[in-house]
């Protein structure tokens, strides 16, 4: 196991930690059982020969447990290895003194009892431990996830609050890189979609669209007021914690972190294409080229500005609900607005499928701006791939390296380590020491 994540390397991204976590939990750990079987038989075996008066040959089985036990705990270096140890020194707490005891040895069977009592005994303490730390419902809202899985069966791990927020900010990481992802596969088909709808109106129309190259200015203008600053103000909120939530694991923030999400997505879109949109316009009239009137409605301001407001609030918003805390628990919220977040919910898919189908059945339908939509489509085309680009060159980048800077500075779940987590092995180091002093 070792040797393949020698090879493998450490991990510099969450699915890499966790691919490696499920390797090690593949692993079969069968030769715990052998180890924990030989000493059984053995002093079993001592047993029978005392029975047949061999006494010498049974101390000479007994008196070796502790260099076995000794060796078997050096050797382990996962919490189940431990563990097997100490139940070995619980077996041997049992059958050695019992040995001494048959053979005469009084003041060995005291010694041996009182050893293997302290070995044992390293168990307890811990199990101790486990009841006396107490994570806060504090700790686990700011911490990850993984956290709030593995530390409350460990026991006391003395860890800073900004050691739990590493964790958790390597998961918004990762669930950062995959929002950008679906952007960029939506860049993707509105690059696709903006260049066979150019075609289109040339095939339908028999007329060469212009390609209306959009100045530098502009185009400056598309990237820092419909890519740049979205992504920049978000980046601020992830990294700072100071409104969104981000101070708070994924799992607790999951509505202002999706209505972070919507917003976002939605935005990014929406300010290029209505920019670009602005321009198109405009050249055409330069151009006396026919175009559509741009049509105020009152209606759908009113929505518009609606539903921003709505997800602004829920982006913003302190409260610290899961979606399905939300269904289960009948006291997070009352009634009433439970109703209205599904009616505004309702509303606005409704509105934007609308929206939609009316662009659709509008752009494809008779030849009197032909040129226009073919203009406006031809120009969106290199919009929609420089920003792609700079998605996969800038953006992708800068999170993979934030997220492996992350995971190498994390001292409580990811990372190499010879167990599952770094907090296991920090047990089981405290566990194995124990032990060995014990044994001393």
């Amino acid at each position: 196991l070792y040797c393949r994540f020698e090879i493998m390397g450490f991990p510099q991204t969450l699915a890499e930690n966790i691919n490696q976590i499920a390797i090690a939990a593949r692993v079969s750990l069968s030769h715990l059982n052998s180890l924990r079987h030989i000493p059984r038989s053995i002093w079993q075996y001592a047993d029978i020969l005392q029975k047949e008066g061999k006494t010498q040959e049974a101390l000479k089985i007994a008196k070796p447990w502790k260099i076995y036990l000794k060796q078997i705990t050096k050797d382990s270096d996962t919490l189940i290895g431990i563990l097997v140890a100490i139940a070995i020194a619980q077996l041997g707490e049992k059958e050695i003194p019992k040995v001494y005891r048959k053979a005469g040895e009084i003041k060995l069977a005291k010694k041996a009892k009182c050893e293997l009592a302290g070995i044992a005994s390293v168990k307890e303490k811990w199990k101790a431990d486990i009841k006396q730390y107490e994570i806060t419902k504090k700790h686990l809202e700011k911490a990850g996830i993984f956290v709030g899985l593995f530390l409350p069966v460990l026991g006391k791990i003395d860890f800073a609050e900004e050691e739990f927020a590493t964790s958790r900010k390597i998961e918004y990481i990762a669930v950062e890189k995959a929002g950008v992802i679906l952007l960029n596969a939506f860049f993707l088909i509105a690059m696709i979609g903006c260049g066979l709808t150019a075609i289109y109106w040339r095939i339908r129309s028999k007329q060469k669209a212009l390609l209306l190259t959009p100045p530098l200015r502009l185009v400056g203008n598309v990237f820092l007021l419909g890519i740049i600053l979205p992504l920049t103000v978000y980046v601020l909120i992830s990294i700072l914690g100071i409104v969104g939530g981000h101070e708070y694991n994924i799992a607790s923030n999951a509505i202002a972190l999706g209505a972070q999400f919507i917003i976002l997505l939605t935005l990014i879109p929406a300010v290029i294409f209505i920019l670009i949109r602005k321009h198109i316009n405009q050249r055409c009239l330069e151009l006396d080229i026919v175009c559509p009137e741009i049509k105020k409605s009152k209606a759908r301001r009113v929505i518009v500005i609606i539903s921003f407001l709505f997800f602004a609030i829920l982006a913003m918003s302190p409260l610290r609900y899961s979606p399905l805390s939300l269904l289960v628990s009948p006291s997070s919220f009352t009634l009433p607005l439970k109703i209205i977040g599904l009616i505004a919910a309702a509303i606005l898919v409704s509105y934007v499928i609308i929206l939609f189908i009316k662009y659709f059945t509008t752009i494809f339908s008779g030849k009197q701006y032909a040129l226009y939509y073919g203009a406006l489509a031809k120009t969106l085309v290199p919009i929609f791939a420089l920003a792609m680009i700079f998605m996969t060159l800038i953006v992708i980048p800068y999170l993979e390296w934030r997220e492996a800077d992350l995971i190498s500075k994390d001292k409580v779940i990811y990372g190499q380590s010879r167990s599952f987590t770094h907090a296991e092995d920090q047990v089981t180091q405290r566990l194995k020491a124990a032990m060995l002093k014990a044994m001393e």
